[in-house]
């Protein structure tokens, strides 16, 4: 489980697309974890669920679609 902000880290230490000038894909990002089932948000602060320090992880029941990478 990662928050918005450790993934796009990720993303920029391992691809260097993400790297560039370019950063529409911080948005394209944000919106495939909150529109793509695969994905499921993990309140960090139950109080606060509109916070942008909520984690991310793969829904358990979609795993088998990453399962080769």
């Amino acid at each position: 489980r990662l928050t918005l902000a450790e993934i796009n880290e990720y993303l920029m230490g391992k691809f260097p697309f993400f790297r560039g000038s370019y950063t529409g894909w911080r948005n394209s990002v944000r919106h495939n974890l909150s529109l793509n089932d695969c994905f499921v948000k993990v309140l960090r602060d139950p109080s606060r669920p509109w916070g942008k320090d909520n984690y991310w992880m793969l829904n358990p029941n979609s795993e088998y679609t990453f399962a080769d990478g």
